[in-house]
């Protein structure tokens, strides 16, 4: 349907929103006869329940993946359970389906979500490559769940520095450049590959999340293992002495 009305300083007009959904959109101001004003805001209220529906959705879809981000740490695609995330989420598994597919989409979409947080969550400066890994060793502790998402994350086969292609991210393609940076500015070791430094980093500041209970109560508190880790980056990237600017290991 499609209509207008005017009168005095007021008027709405009716059409249909690129859903197939009639919309409707509205001018009126204070001096429009009553009859008039009452049919304007009487098409508000459909306008602003239209905006508490959209908006009802986008909180319904947050709450799911909330859960089931908290679901799939806990126990990863595999043990998870679908009633679960609704419950948790006080959303129907209905609708769980309707918005994301099945479990493995949803858990896709988490996987992405969780992995981009982590690779983007601490800013690299490979000036002070064991500063990075101390902060690193600090977001890991901090965000648990997010240590487990990328472990099972990383049995599916995905992995922070590359997309679902199978390409690097943006975001790794930046570390390794700034990588070769310091190196070119005599700032680490020139003979390490950018790409196993890196990973090498990685490993040493998520060493102690894997055993919090072996390794970790051995060298003692948060600051103490940010330390070791700090420690023994700088051990790998300090530039031997009288070392050239080329070469690889």
């Amino acid at each position: 349907m499609f209509g207008s009305c005017g009168a005095g300083a007021g008027a709405y007009s009716l059409g249909p929103s690129p859903q197939g959904i009639q919309t409707i959109s509205f001018l009126f101001d204070h001096t429009v006869a009553d009859s008039t004003n009452n049919r304007v805001r009487t098409y508000h209220r459909v306008v602003t329940t239209e905006g508490r529906i959209r908006r009802h959705a986008d909180e319904a879809k947050a709450a799911i993946l909330a859960a089931a981000e908290v679901e799939f740490a806990r126990a990863g695609v595999a043990g998870a359970r679908i009633d679960r995330i609704a419950e948790n989420a006080q959303a129907s598994k209905e609708r769980l389906y309707k918005y994301f597919g099945d479990k493995q989409s949803l858990f896709e979409q988490v996987r992405e979500a969780v992995l981009h947080r982590v690779s983007t969550a601490v800013v690299i400066d490979a000036d002070d490559l064991p500063g990075y890994t101390a902060r690193l060793v600090r977001y890991f502790h901090a965000h648990p769940d997010d240590v487990r998402m990328a472990a099972w994350a990383n049995l599916e086969g995905a992995s922070p520095q590359y997309d679902t292609a199978g390409d690097p991210t943006a975001e790794y393609l930046h570390k390794l450049s700034e990588v070769r940076r310091a190196q070119r500015r005599g700032m680490i070791d020139p003979s390490w590959e950018p790409a196993e430094l890196l990973q090498l980093v990685l490993a040493i500041a998520l060493f102690w999340t894997h055993d919090p209970h072996g390794a970790s109560s051995d060298v003692g508190s948060t600051e103490a293992i940010e330390h070791a880790a700090e420690e023994a980056v700088r051990r790998l990237v300090n530039p031997p002495p009288h070392s050239g600017a080329s070469g690889q290991r």
